[in-house]
């Protein structure tokens, strides 16, 4: 055949006969004792097939062997007989585990060497007949005969039989090679008419399809024609995959197995999937080579793939004349699936059953339809998708019969309507769906409610469109799920896949749950291996694959944000073999920033596999949502709250809301069994329990502190009780508190009213670190915090090494500190350039987002001028940070109370310093003196120096005790002499380090408010001196700003 032969033959095609008439059912075989069969002309035997020979044997099913009959073997229309004896064996699976959409006999399927015969008679229910294994090539006859058949049909009854031929017009379709056959059937005859020599025509060929399965069935029956044929001497047919051709350094081999085949006689060589072969060249080109050394005494048949056959129908001039004939199978999935489907009824029923629109009819078209449209065809996976889609029409039949027979019908068992071929409509099957009820049960959940309602809707549309003989919209079933953990996502999934089958978008209401670790080997190439099992299994059902974002751990997580090549694989995997529009619905489940970052890093096929314009998106619950949550699970249980308990827990799921990860639904559940555990405490405690009150959950359950949530709390006073001068501090926080329980009394909200973020200013020392620990009580206490925690770091902390790292480092600080206090020491530095200024950046981002605005307490700490600058040079940050703390150097009496209040706690009592003594108070104002000059060092610490001067008296004090040789224990006790020694060795240390001369005034940015200022060096201008005495006088006059707000 020349060059465009292919053309001429898609255009036969094209033109055959042999296409299903839309609407036409196939002629319903009736029993024998039906009246009506008599008067059928279409059950009557044809006239023109009386001549025809009877078949070589009637098959058996388990039966005893019939005598041949003479009637019989005339009435053909009657009795459909398949010839299996002299069949060929059905091609086996290679190695490529392709699976025939068909299912003819095998050896293991009878007790005799002839397959199971399907006979319109025979058959009862005692003894049904089996249905042929769907892994081999079917041979089904058409419900219209094609050009060639027809011409077929008139050489045999002239007299011509050819049991090859028989087979190959018995395929579905594929009317090239039908025609090819009857062509060279003709050249063949005429030949020997004429008496010409054949061994120097070709008779090679290539076939060229998309169905694996049918290339290598075709090619093995035009083989067997072409030995009936006796186109060569050998009597043998070698058929291979190309695969396992020898490799071009083992040419050897192939010359010796070709030069052996058929005892030397020759015969036919099948290699199969020759687009294996012609990725290369060597090995090509000698086989190409090796046909016109073997002229004449080997045909050689191609068969493979369109696509990858290219390289092969574009080679040299010479090779196209070495394989003249190249021919285009047919794509015939859907006859191919809709006479598998026909043979199920007739199977299972007994030839017995009616379908509205007939068998072949337009229903039973629109269930095949919706199996394969706008997929890739898959021979195996459409059978058992065909399979599956089956044994729902049964079971919609059988429901549909209990129905009617409930409403005292009597309904027709045989007969199968259009509901149960294609379903009922798909808006009544949604409210008939007891998935789509369960979900309106649910709390929430109203994106997801709203996708499955619009999904319904364009199913519906879909239906119609289809009903009326259009071809349906695109409808992806694949989906992403994405939200934080106890949002719902794999119960949604559960009853989504539920829900896709009642609307007959999924064969199998079967819901297979993954995660990454059963995707995910441990060795090279098994990850690809599991991926693509789990998803063949997953073929008619919904797959979760839940905690999807496991497959990356993602930039922000601090991490590199590269995956692993076994994640990589996974994803990869998933990406080539999934469509969006097959019987197969994948859910990706998993949080919504990874999920996000695996769509934009990873592979970009994800995105048009699984559109996340259709994701749905599982928002938090709402504290509203939350307590009806609590209230069904509370009533589910057959438990009780008291109205205080309900208060109380719904005030504990508020606070456990500002926390990481927060686990909404399953939080509310962890809650309840927590407050379960409490009550049992509780009733032991207090005997004898009280049986009555063991279902009733009371407020110290939920919350063993729980009058602090509902009430201002702790008093400040009292958390500050240990804190010299902190009275201006007291007072704001107090207010705080009021003004919380004054609008909760209202039922106002006060966390937008409330300060979330502070800046305490002012030199080492001074208290910054332990107010923020007293804040972080005073919010929990006021129950916006779900702990009394601080988080402390320094922007060392937040910085990273290289570019890029800042940022995750800052999200992964804020993901510590939701519900806590987060306190940043030495925040000046944030203004000193290079990543710095990016992690000042990032903060100010953090601090506006949803989740951790007012959700956690941050404060910036730092000396007030350089505080000061940073927030100049900064608007971005000043402007969120609002509020300031303004911390000053301790008086020289408040340190002295400090360093009494700290040695007194171990018992020791300072004698001879008490201002409110005459006589002691010389050896005070000489300690207040001390203080002053220690103060006016560099690097002064305020309280912690005071702290370590405290610790020095302390551990002199117990050591002259060990001393002592009596060995009474008596009061512990500090004198004068010793704070003063341990004062002046401390002054002389520091001047040690740097000479100080002291000047007073307010602080203008230095570390102390005491100003300090070099000897020998002239005041600034404006700036009064100190004196040159220092008098008690003196420093009373010193005015100190203790705690400014």
């Amino acid at each position: 055949m020349k060059g465009d032969e292919l053309k001429e033959n898609e255009s036969k095609s094209e033109k055959g006969e042999d296409t299903l008439k839309e609407g036409k059912g196939k002629p319903k075989d009736k029993d024998k004792d039906d009246p009506k069969e008599k008067d059928d002309p279409k059950e009557k035997d044809d006239p023109k097939e009386k001549d025809e020979p009877e078949k070589d044997k009637l098959k058996e099913n388990n039966e005893p062997k019939q005598k041949d009959d003479p009637k019989e073997k005339e009435n053909k229309s009657e009795v459909k007989e398949t010839k299996k004896e002299d069949e060929p064996e059905p091609n086996k699976t290679g190695e490529d585990g392709e699976k025939s959409t068909v299912s003819p006999p095998t050896k293991e399927s009878s007790s005799s060497d002839s397959g199971p015969e399907i006979t319109s008679n025979e058959a009862t229910p005692s003894d049904p007949p089996k249905l042929d294994p769907p892994d081999a090539p079917k041979f089904l006859d058409e419900p219209s005969d094609s050009r060639s058949q027809r011409e077929w049909k008139r050489q045999k009854r002239d007299g011509a039989r050819n049991e090859a031929i028989d087979k190959i017009m018995d395929l579905v379709g594929q009317e090239n090679v039908k025609s090819h056959v009857l062509k060279v059937k003709g050249m063949v005859d005429t030949a020997r008419r004429q008496r010409v020599d054949l061994s120097k025509d070709r008779f090679s060929v290539a076939f060229v399809g998309n169905s694996g399965k049918v290339n290598t069935t075709v090619s093995g029956l035009y083989a067997q024609f072409l030995l009936s044929m006796e186109s060569v001497l050998g009597k043998e047919v070698l058929e291979t995959k190309a695969k396992k051709v020898p490799a071009s350094d083992d040419i050897a081999s192939t010359t010796k197995l070709l030069k052996e085949l058929g005892e030397g006689k020759g015969g036919i060589y099948v290699v199969d999937e020759t687009h294996h072969l012609v990725s290369n060249k060597a090995n090509f080109d000698h086989i190409v080579g090796e046909i016109d050394t073997h002229q004449g005494r080997i045909i050689f048949i191609f068969a493979g793939y369109v696509e990858g056959m290219g390289p092969f129908l574009k080679h040299t001039p010479n090779g196209r004349s070495r394989v003249p004939h190249t021919i285009r199978l047919d794509d015939n999935l859907e006859k191919e699936l809709l006479h598998y489907l026909a043979q199920l009824i007739e199977t299972r029923f007994h030839k017995k059953m009616e379908v509205e629109g007939g068998i072949y009819g337009q229903y039973s078209q629109i269930l095949v339809r919706r199996l394969i449209s706008g997929k890739k065809a898959d021979e195996a996976a459409a059978i058992q998708a065909v399979e599956g889609t089956f044994r729902l029409v049964c079971e919609r039949q059988a429901e549909r019969l209990r129905l009617e027979r409930i409403e005292g019908k009597v309904p027709e068992d045989f007969f199968l309507e259009k509901e149960d071929m294609i379903g009922p409509e798909p808006s009544d099957a949604l409210e008939r769906s007891a998935a789509w009820k369960e979900l309106q049960t649910l709390i929430g959940l109203e994106e997801a409610k709203a996708a499955i309602k619009s999904l319904s809707n364009r199913t519906q549309d879909n239906h119609n469109r289809v009903l009326q003989g259009k071809e349906p919209l695109s409808l992806g079933l694949n989906r992403v799920f994405h939200g934080n953990p106890g949002t719902g996502k794999t119960t949604v999934a559960k009853l989504y896949g539920q829900v896709l089958v009642d609307l007959g978008l999924l064969s199998s209401g079967e819901v297979m749950i993954k995660t990454p670790a059963d995707l995910i080997a441990r060795y090279l190439g098994q990850t690809e291996s599991n991926t693509t099992s789990i998803l063949a299994a997953a073929m008619g059902k919904a797959l979760i694959i839940d905690e999807f974002h496991m497959l990356y751990q993602g930039k922000k997580s601090g991490s590199s944000g590269i995956a692993s090549s076994y994640q990589i694989a996974a994803i990869d995997t998933i990406v080539s073999q999934t469509q969006n529009r097959e019987d197969r619905c994948i859910i990706l489940a998993g949080y919504t920033e990874p999920i996000l970052e695996i769509f934009q890093n990873l592979n970009p096929g994800l995105a048009r596999r699984f559109p996340l314009e259709d994701a749905i998106n599982f928002a938090d619950f709402t504290i509203g949502q939350l307590t009806q949550i609590l209230d069904k699970m509370v009533r589910d249980q057959g438990l009780e709250m008291t109205e205080m308990a309900r208060k109380v827990a719904i005030q504990m799921l508020r606070l456990a809301q500002d926390r990481p990860n927060f686990g909404n639904g399953g939080e509310v559940a962890n809650m309840i069994d927590r407050a379960k555990a409490s009550r049992w405490k509780r009733l032991l405690l207090t005997p004898p329990i009280n049986l009555s009150d063991s279902g009733t959950l009371r407020p110290e359950d939920f919350d063993a502190n729980f009058e602090r949530v509902l009430s201002k709390g702790n008093s400040c006073r009292e958390l500050f009780r240990d804190v010299i001068g902190c009275e201006n501090i007291i007072s704001q926080f107090e207010n705080y508190q009021l003004i919380a329980k004054g609008m909760r009394k209202h039922g106002v909200d006060p966390r937008p009213h409330i300060p979330f973020t502070f800046i305490f200013k002012g030199p080492p020392g001074t208290g910054k670190t332990t107010t923020a620990r007293k804040v972080g009580q005073i919010f929990y206490d006021m129950g916006f915090l779900s702990t009394p925690s601080v988080i402390e770091c320094s922007v060392t902390d937040m910085i990273g090494e290289y570019w890029g790292q800042t940022g995750p480092k800052i999200i992964n600080l804020f993901e510590r500190a939701l519900g806590k206090v987060l306190f940043i020491d030495e925040a000046y530095r944030l203004g000193k350039g290079g990543y710095s200024e990016d992690a000042a950046a990032e903060l100010v981002d953090c601090i506006t987002k949803k989740r951790y605005a007012n959700k956690l307490i941050i404060i910036l700490a730092g000396y007030e001028v350089d505080m000061n600058n940073l927030l100049q040079a900064n608007r971005g940050l000043a402007s969120r940070f609002p509020t300031e703390l303004i911390f000053r150097h301790m008086p020289p009496e408040d340190c002295l109370e400090l360093l009494k209040k700290r040695v007194g706690e171990l018992g020791i009592r300072v004698h001879g310093l008490d201002n409110k003594i005459p006589s002691e108070r010389a050896r005070w104002m000489t300690i207040i003196q001390l203080f002053v000059k220690l103060a006016a060092t560099t690097g002064w610490g305020n309280g912690r120096d005071v702290e370590t001067l405290a610790k020095s008296v302390i551990g002199h004090v117990f050591k002259a005790s060990a001393l002592r040789k009596d060995s009474k224990v008596g009061g512990l006790s500090a004198s004068f002499d010793d704070i003063h020694s341990f004062m002046e060795k401390t002054l002389e240390e520091k001047k040690k380090r740097i000479a100080v001369r002291p000047r007073w005034g307010r602080s203008t940015g230095s570390p102390l408010s005491l100003t300090s200022q070099r000897i020998g060096e002239t005041p600034p201008p404006n700036e009064p001196q100190a004196p040159e005495t220092e008098t008690m006088r003196a420093i009373r006059k010193l005015s100190y700003g203790h705690h400014e707000i």
